[in-house]
């Protein structure tokens, strides 16, 4: 494995993974959705929902803290001038900010 499992109380992350049926390896559920991921998630369960564009200058953002240096600022305001742009650069995100509405069966 690329990393090694995480011990606690005696049972691995892995032997936890296998336990619920979430996967084989920690790994497996290690990293985020990506833009079509999520969209195919979402999709399943035939939600409607929006991807919502932050300011740039939003203190919640990753890189948007005013304690950050420079490029990071620079960084995340490019990013989101260039989603607001083309929303082909939703492929590029690390994160998202999404609306979700479950939809309700008519009777």
């Amino acid at each position: 494995a690329f990393l090694p499992a995480i011990k606690d109380g005696g049972v691995s992350s892995d032997q936890f993974m296998k336990i619920t049926g979430k996967g084989i390896s920690y790994l497996d559920s290690s990293y985020s959705k990506t833009y079509f991921g999520l969209i195919k998630l979402l999709k399943q369960y035939r939600w409607e929902f929006q991807f919502l564009v932050p300011d740039a200058n939003a203190a919640y953002l990753g890189c948007g803290y005013s304690n950050l240096d420079p490029f990071h600022k620079y960084a995340k305001n490019i990013g989101v001038f260039l989603i607001n742009k083309a929303s082909i650069f939703w492929l590029f995100s690390k994160g998202f900010i999404v609306i979700v509405e479950k939809r309700i069966k008519s009777k």
